[in-house]
């Protein structure tokens, strides 16, 4: 069978770019992690620099990626 990532971590801003980006991952991002077999682990920012937060307080051992969601301003954060 096919073997899918164990766990990954997906790091969301649902207030950056117009709002989109919990729809984003629940339409687009979402099914396509189920259809690889990947255990999504869904983390909400709830301020500025939880993003990074989140990723230096997260057992990276237990997960194979990071996944971001939002605008350049998230990306260069989590980075």
């Amino acid at each position: 069978g096919r073997q899918g990532l164990a766990s990954v971590i997906i790091i969301v801003n649902p207030v950056g770019g117009s709002g989109t980006g919990l729809k984003i991952y629940h339409k687009t991002v979402l099914p396509m992690l189920q259809q690889a077999g990947v255990t999504p682990i869904l983390m909400e920012t709830k301020h500025e620099g939880h993003g990074a937060e989140i990723v230096s307080s997260a057992d990276l051992r237990s997960v194979q990626a990071i996944l971001v969601v939002g605008g350049d301003g998230m990306l260069s954060e989590v980075v």
